[in-house]
């Protein structure tokens, strides 16, 4: 499996296990409002997608290996990345990636690149069928925490090359356990292929962007 630099990495080359979701599960303390809830963002985006990740150890470990940690708003969903290359190795991914446009209210860790800094774009592998008008119907603004690498000169093989998006200056990817969403009617925060109560015990039991930030900020001021 050809993963962009670390197997903590949510973009995966590679065929997806069509396999029961492996995105975040319900919680009965969720808002009932589906409009202003982000979980069926969430449920849409990561169903049929299974990765393998090695987890985010602690705050500190996320800010010491991040390039760019950030807080805001989900503003858009995008076309993804695209690919140029032999058909035999690009046509099965071509429709696996959208792009999150963050509205970015706070840098939590790292330098912004040549992407303005008020606004970054992340590319994100969904599942089968969640394409960005689908998940822009179902987003509902919601807040976001987002842990990053920049992947803007990344290539997945010798013959293959990325297209980033459109107004994508700069080009990150989220750490699998390191995207957190929550609409204004959740109580909790929800991931797209991870589970907050699969969080190590560093974190602390966070349950809320909010909290996740927090503790980010403090990590960030201690290094």
């Amino acid at each position: 499996m050809t993963r962009m630099r670390t197997g903590r990495i949510s973009l995966a080359v590679a065929a997806f296990a069509l396999t029961a979701a492996a995105c975040s599960g319900a919680d009965q303390r969720a808002g009932s409002d589906d409009a202003g809830s982000v979980r069926e963002f969430t449920e849409a985006a990561g169903k049929g997608l299974s990765l393998d990740y090695d987890p985010l150890a602690s705050p500190r470990d996320a800010v010491r290996t991040a390039d760019l940690v950030v807080s805001g708003t989900l503003a858009e969903v995008t076309d993804g990345i695209r690919f140029s290359g032999p058909a035999e190795q690009t046509a099965a991914f071509d429709d696996t990636y959208v792009t999150f446009v963050i509205e970015v209210e706070q840098v939590l860790a790292g330098t912004p690149g040549k992407s303005t800094t008020d606004t970054v774009h992340v590319a994100v592998s969904t599942g089968a069928g969640a394409g960005p008008e689908r998940l822009s119907a179902l987003n509902p603004q919601a807040k976001v925490v987002a842990v990053l690498d920049e992947v803007t000169t990344w290539r997945p093989g010798p013959r293959v090359t990325v297209q980033p998006p459109a107004g994508a200056e700069t080009l990150y990817a989220a750490y699998t356990d390191g995207l957190w969403l929550q609409g204004g009617n959740d109580r909790q925060m929800y991931g797209i292929s991870a589970d907050r109560s699969a969080l190590k015990p560093a974190w602390a039991g966070v349950d809320t962007v909010e909290e996740f930030a927090a503790s980010l900020t403090r990590a960030a001021g201690d290094e």
